[in-house]
């Protein structure tokens, strides 16, 4: 029910801009000034922090309060008679559809909004109601049946529309294909106009009430019935069971044998453990070098590739403190994991006390809401393990993860159809991992700390490898949305850390 912000959003404006309008009314001053003002003042806000803040700007009034003032700012000056247009009205409106096409071809995925662009369809919309009912385009397009009933039913169609579509791609996983959301459109259409004619209609206009209720109890149930049979699908469809044909290509999989991670031990994998739940073997160390790894699970799968690479040298000690859902950050709270900073600040005891050489901190980045804050954090936790004596701190920077199981990927989009599996895909792939790689490159290289990317290691054009050689019962790269195989981690450590840690060694 995400898409419920603006609602909220919508809901305090109308709160607090009444009262507004009052204080200015009793201390006698300018509306028009005032909303000059807090124009400015808002949109400042939103372009100063959406790059560094995008969630908090994009759901919060402070950050909206300029797109809803621009229509105050029409009825002020409309009420005041400025606003006349005559003969100008229908280019005032063709200049609003023009910025409305503008905005609907040029703001893709990725862009930061509302920021500048917001400005293109907020005075889209702004210029076409200044337009007026008798402007060529809100005469004949706004004005005509179809587009009428498309705005009486437009809020019961806001409503159903988002709980449909994303309840559908949590069953399917994958993206919806064309057919589907047409469906689905159409189908929230029918729920939408059932809604304004059984509810929403006898409530505004108080026209057959209670001989609705029964009519209304009926379609809440029915509509009940309906989320709970999609959401039960969706339950089912996270059951992860592999379908015979996908046993015979890829084996018999299981879910990933934590004991390779040291589970229990060294990688605490339950919201009801704490740092006492380490055992001693995690950070103690008597060897002349140190490698101490510190993050969440996307930490503990690393260690059975360090496992293979130094396993052999006695001298070196692998110490580790990984947490499920916990990022390796100093004062990083998760409510998933009520010890989380209590096992962070552990770490940071640990590593102050057997002084390791190297540090390494992972994490499944993506999976924190924040990522510009958790960018500033981890660059002041570096900087705090560097004060502490730390060489040198190695930042394993965003791995590839699906958003379903990549065995169920396969098995949708290869196995079912008896295609060869290929080296690389992009099909189900969360598109998130690039730009958080890219900012995490853009901030944490410099001298005694190293980013070392997996995605640059696994992807090339926005795929990335599923397979890592053509068995396919031993070379699989993920077992479930992105931890690695043994074998992916053997080959990630091999090729880029194991070699890189060596030559800080021998530096040292």
């Amino acid at each position: 029910m995400l898409h419920l912000w603006s609602l909220g959003v919508e809901e305090q404006f109308y709160l607090v801009w009444p009262l507004c309008l009052v204080l200015l009314a009793y201390k006698k001053m300018d509306i028009g000034k005032f909303i000059v003002g807090m124009f400015l003042f808002s949109f400042l806000l939103n372009i100063l922090f959406i790059t560094k803040y995008p969630a908090q700007v994009f759901y919060m009034l402070p950050t909206r309060f300029w797109e809803l003032l621009v229509g105050c700012g029409l009825a002020y000056v409309q009420s005041r008679g400025v606003a006349e247009l005559g003969s100008r009205k229908n280019i005032i409106s063709f200049i609003g559809l023009a910025l409305l096409i503008i905005a609907g071809f040029e703001i893709r995925p990725g862009d930061h909004v509302p920021g500048w662009w917001a400005l293109l369809p907020v005075f889209a919309g702004l210029f076409i109601i200044w337009a007026g009912p008798t402007a060529p385009f809100n005469r004949i397009i706004l004005a005509s049946r179809p587009m009428v009933f498309i705005g009486m039913i437009s809020y019961p169609l806001y409503l159903w529309h988002w709980p449909l579509l994303s309840m559908a791609q949590i069953v399917n996983q994958d993206k919806l294909p064309a057919s589907y959301r047409l469906a689905i459109l159409g189908i929230s259409f029918v729920l939408a106009t059932l809604t304004w004619l059984i509810i929403e209609y006898p409530i505004r206009f108080r026209v057959g009430i209670r001989s609705s209720r029964r009519a209304s109890y009926a379609i809440i149930c029915c509509s009940l019935l309906c989320l709970t049979l999609v959401g039960s699908l969706g339950i089912l469809s996270n059951m992860r069971i592999l379908k015979p044909a996908t046993a015979a290509v890829l084996g018999d999989l299981k879910n990933y044998d934590q004991d390779m991670w040291r589970g229990d031990r060294c990688f605490l994998g339950s919201a009801a453990n704490d740092a006492s739940d380490f055992k001693p073997l995690c950070y103690t160390s008597n060897s002349k070098k140190t490698i101490f790894l510190w993050g969440d699970s996307f930490g503990a799968h690393l260690y059975p590739g360090l496992l293979n690479f130094f396993g052999d040298d006695k001298s070196v000690s692998i110490l580790q403190v990984t947490t499920a859902s916990c990022a390796p950050i100093i004062g990083h709270t998760e409510s998933r994991i009520p010890a989380c900073e209590e096992i962070n600040n552990f770490a940071l005891q640990k590593i102050k006390r057997t002084h390791p050489q190297v540090v390494i901190l992972a994490g499944n980045w993506s999976e924190y809401f924040d990522w510009d804050r958790i960018n500033d954090d981890l660059e002041r936790t570096t900087n705090k393990l560097i004060e502490m004596g730390v060489r040198h701190v190695l930042i394993v920077g965003q791995s590839p993860v699906w958003k379903s199981p990549l065995p169920e990927t396969l098995e949708r989009n290869y196995i079912k159809y008896k295609i060869p599996i290929p080296r690389e895909s992009k099909i189900n792939l969360k598109a998130s991992i690039f730009f958080i790689d890219n900012m995490m490159k853009s901030k944490h290289q410099r001298h005694g700390v190293t980013l070392i990317s997996p995605i640059d290691t696994f992807c090339k054009s926005e795929e990335c490898v599923v397979m890592l050689g053509n068995d396919t019962k031993a070379d699989l790269f993920s077992l479930d949305e992105g931890h690695f195989t043994f074998k992916a981690a053997a080959f990630f450590i091999s090729d880029r850390i194991g070699p890189l840690i060596n030559s800080i060694f021998q530096k040292d």
